[in-house]
């Protein structure tokens, strides 16, 4: 019964639809024609001054030239080919249209031929519902309303499912919510602990650069004495080596007189006195 009054619901729609479709159609097409014809009018209104040649001019009633050309209509030879050809369409497209309405007459036909049917299905189908009703029921029953009032099982079911989660789902919310305190509580302390070895970091850092400073301090100082007594070691080492060296000439130059004096038998005279350097000789006496 419901599918039969759905059903005729929609034909009538469609109906209704048609003819507004058809109404403003006409509407649209008689308002063009209504523009065209103005736009026309105005257009012939227009006086325009145009220089023609006498072989530009022909008389489309007669092959005559006439004395008076104030009726004549005046326009290119090609327009005029152009409107003989949509002449030719508009006849071809007029037969067009006319097989198309005799295929929309009948389509028609069969619509109506198809609505009897329809309606006469769905006349047999209420007769047959009604009679099932009664069987049934006793009486004649509104199946929209029984629809409306029955429950939907499966929507009630998803509903429940749906509580159920969001039960679930709060209860885990709530244990997240302890365990992210406790972390944040846990997190808290060791940043505070963390401060805290910071704080005695830089402490022992500061320290450290103050004993590393004095440490310095003490090392330059030592290194300052060491070479200053290192430098007069040197000094020292210098002279006696140089003294040591005047000696071992002087040495040397009493040998050879010594081996002169031998080879020629002679009295031995004491070695003659080299020059000393004035460094040596202002720290000690001459050597004999």
């Amino acid at each position: 019964v419901c599918s039969s009054d759905l059903q005729k619901k929609d034909l009538e729609n469609l109906h209704k639809k048609a003819k507004i479709i058809d109404t403003q159609l006409k509407a649209a097409e008689d308002e063009l024609e209504d523009f065209q014809l103005e736009k026309q009018q105005k257009i012939n209104e227009l006086i325009i001054v145009a220089t023609l040649k006498l072989h530009q001019i022909q008389y489309v009633s007669n092959d005559t030239l006439p004395h008076d050309l104030s009726s004549v209509l005046v326009f290119e030879s090609s327009e005029a080919g152009r409107l003989q050809h949509r002449i030719k369409e508009l006849e071809h497209e007029k037969l067009l249209q006319k097989k198309q309405m005799r295929e929309s007459r009948k389509k028609h036909v069969q619509l109506i031929k198809d609505r009897r049917l329809f309606e006469s299905k769905i006349k047999n189908m209420e007769e047959t519902c009604s009679q099932m009703m009664m069987a049934k029921f006793g009486a004649l029953v509104d199946l929209e309303k029984i629809e409306s009032l029955t429950v939907n099982r499966t929507m009630e079911e998803l509903k429940e499912k749906m509580r159920n989660t969001e039960a679930d789902c709060s209860t885990e919310l709530k244990l997240f919510n302890g365990e992210i305190a406790n972390r944040r509580e846990k997190i808290t302390e060791m940043i505070q602990d963390n401060t805290k070895r910071l704080i005695q970091k830089a402490m022992l850092l500061t320290e450290q650069n103050q004993y590393t400073n004095s440490l310095d301090d003490r090392q330059r100082k030592m290194g300052a004495d060491f070479k200053g007594q290192r430098k007069t070691d040197v000094r020292e080492k210098q002279r006696l080596i140089q003294l040591v060296q005047l000696q071992a000439q002087e040495v040397d130059a009493l040998k050879e007189e010594i081996i002169l004096l031998s080879r020629k038998s002679g009295h031995i005279l004491p070695p003659t006195q080299l020059p000393l350097p004035q460094s040596l000789s202002s720290m000690h006496p001459q050597i004999l």
